[in-house]
């Protein structure tokens, strides 16, 4: 009888405590859910507030070639040029961040439409025909091409109808590839301006048209190229340079240009091309 009525006494104390051991791990339930949503939240805030400029990259393009605009310095294995110091300032003053690839010349424009790339900082000349495909900044600065021919002109080119019967060199997607058909000239096209620099040294050209800073610059660096510029051979025309985005895109643009005026008449542009040492004019 004592046995029975124990464990009908038992019963409802078993039950009870079901029933706290049930509500117990409910409220754990709730408070552990309650307790991750907050550390879920503390950590996205940190997250958030510890890179707000990350979220503002603009994807750039320039050719690794271009010394001493834009080029890959064995030095430090990094791109440096004086294009990217304008990029590089610009993106300063705009606050935000420009995230460089390095991209052939000739690529430059199918990387901008395929959205590889958004802008092109790279040394990009101003042309008609360029401005069919992409929208074109401010013009920053401007230079033209020379003739440069190996030492004592050999060939005694001095003009255009001298160079369509001579081996005349230059690089890939240079403007004056399209001017030369005018005047019924062909170029023998490389894939950078050392290239065709390299192929006259050795002989295998008469002549090269090119940049002419750029070709300054190759030639500085070496000192067993010995070539010359023909005296006043008159270019093509005179090249206005600047960045160029995708057909359209007036917002990025909006953005880049007060800053390029800004750096053209503070002195900042003046001093880089004070630094580089280059032959350029500042854009009206």
């Amino acid at each position: 009888m004592r046995a029975f009525s124990a464990a009908f006494t038992n019963r409802p104390q078993s039950a009870k405590v079901r029933r706290q051991t049930t509500t117990d791990s409910s409220h754990n339930r709730e408070f552990e859910m309650n307790l991750i949503k907050i550390m879920q939240a503390v950590v996205f805030a940190v997250l958030a507030a510890g890179t707000p400029a990350s979220a503002d990259v603009i994807k750039s393009g320039a050719t690794a070639t271009g010394v001493p605009f834009n080029f890959l310095d064995p030095k430090t294995n990094t791109m440096s040029g004086f294009m990217l110091d304008i990029a590089n300032e610009v993106a300063k003053r705009g606050g935000f961040e420009f995230d460089l690839q390095t991209v052939d010349f000739a690529s430059l424009v199918p990387a901008l439409q395929s959205r590889r790339i958004d802008i092109i900082t790279s040394s990009f000349s101003i042309t008609e025909e360029r401005s069919k495909v992409v929208d074109f900044a401010e013009p920053i600065y401007s230079f033209h091409q020379g003739l440069l021919v190996p030492a004592g002109n050999p060939k005694s080119l001095a003009n255009y109808d001298d160079m369509k019967a001579a081996k005349i060199g230059t690089n890939i997607g240079n403007s004056a590839i399209a001017a030369g058909r005018k005047h019924d000239i062909n170029f023998e096209q490389y894939s950078s301006i050392q290239d065709a620099l390299r192929d006259l040294s050795l002989g295998r050209i008469d002549a090269a048209m090119v940049d002419m800073p750029i070709a300054d610059w190759i030639m500085s660096a070496n000192s067993d190229y010995k070539m010359e510029w023909v005296e006043g051979f008159e270019p093509f025309f005179t090249e206005y340079y600047t960045f160029s985005v995708r057909k359209g895109d007036t917002e990025l643009l909006a953005r880049v240009n007060p800053i390029l005026a800004q750096i053209k008449t503070d002195g900042t542009l003046a001093e880089l091309i004070k630094k580089w040492g280059i032959s350029v004019q500042i854009a009206p």
